[in-house]
């Protein structure tokens, strides 16, 4: 009896009992089963429960194959009542499992975005670059809620890519500078990029200031350093690139204005640093040894600082004792440099 027993029992595991589960319907709870899908694939002879594991089945056989976060979900989530041939999903019919977060307004395959790793994890840079808006600087850093705001649990809709739709508040603030009340173009990157608001401005200050580029230290100054706002007025007009003290008269005046220097500012200064001036005395007369002395030792009169020669400073009566009957002499730089090549007394 028992032989006989066992006997049936192998029976029913055999392709003979799996067809006769497809003409019988109702002696399989599974429903019908596929092409090449034997019951053996993931039940045993020692007893209905519990199935293999791991099964002989191959999911992806249907089609569909079980990657990711589907591998581990139980198989009645998506056949329900385990019945096999239902809901027949495709990998192109997430919806038919997933909700549609997006309420039908991002059109297109769902594995576009999503993986079967998580629903939640999306290449977000790399989507963005795909609808046109790559996600580049500051934008990298700010989470997705900044700009869909209204949207929840990650049902991001498509968002105007116009500047003024996220950065109107920006715009329209009366400082740093007041874009309104200049008319400044709502075409934000003509100025700003993707770095930061505040800093990195693309403008084109030449173009619009009469040749006057923003270079060097310039190009690091707030706008309200230079111009008043509303209207954006400028606080100085100065001529050209090199018109220095047409901005910078009380630095002169502070340093310079007892003096007397010049107001050409870039013989000294640079644009870099109004400090750390380096001015080169050898475009007009080398200072050699002895002649690297303070400027008041040979510019005694404030303000002059015109040409002069060696008897400027070495009078004629210390020069003349000492070279009387040298024929041809003659009281100039160039003359006295000739036997005093290194600026000293006696050669």
């Amino acid at each position: 009896m028992k032989r006989l027993i066992v006997g049936l029992a192998l029976l029913a595991f055999t392709p003979v009992a799996a067809a006769l589960a497809q003409e019988r319907p109702g002696a399989n709870p599974h429903g019908p089963l596929r092409q090449g899908v034997d019951c053996s694939d993931c039940h045993t002879a020692n007893g209905w429960k519990p199935v293999k594991n791991p099964m002989a089945f191959d999911h992806g056989k249907t089609g569909f194959p079980l990657t990711g976060r589907h591998a581990g979900v139980p198989c009645e989530r998506c056949h329900e009542g385990l019945r096999f041939d239902q809901p027949g999903a495709g990998t192109s019919t997430c919806a038919s499992c997933h909700a549609d977060v997006h309420q039908g307004q991002i059109a297109g395959e769902c594995s576009r975005c999503h993986s079967t790793s998580s629903f939640h994890e999306v290449p977000a840079v790399a989507l963005h670059a795909r609808v046109g808006f790559p996600l580049t600087g500051a934008h990298l850093q700010v989470p997705c809620e900044s700009c869909h705001h209204n949207d929840q649990g990650g049902a991001f809709a498509p968002l105007s890519q116009d500047c003024m739709s996220c950065h109107r508040d920006q715009y329209l603030a009366t400082t740093s500078p007041d874009h309104a009340g200049a008319g400044f173009s709502t075409d934000c990157g003509q100025c700003h990029t993707s770095l930061t608001w505040t800093g990195g401005v693309a403008f084109d200050h030449a173009a619009a200031a009469n040749g006057y580029a923003l270079v060097g230290a310039h190009a690091l100054l707030r706008c309200a350093s230079c111009h008043i706002s509303p209207g954006f007025t400028p606080r100085f007009t100065p001529a050209d690139q090199n018109d220095c003290i047409s901005c910078h008269q009380p630095d002169y005046q502070r340093a310079h204005g007892t003096a007397g220097f010049p107001t050409t500012c870039t013989d000294c200064h640079s644009q870099d640093a109004w400090s750390g001036a380096n001015f080169d005395h050898s475009k007009w007369f080398p200072l050699r040894n002895a002649h690297d002395v303070s400027c008041n030792r040979c510019h005694t009169t404030p303000g002059d600082y015109t040409t002069f020669d060696c008897l400027t400073c070495h009078g004629a009566s210390q020069t003349n004792s000492r070279h009387s009957g040298i024929s041809g002499y003659s009281y100039d730089s160039a003359a006295c440099y000739r036997c005093h090549a290194s600026g000293r007394g006696g050669g």
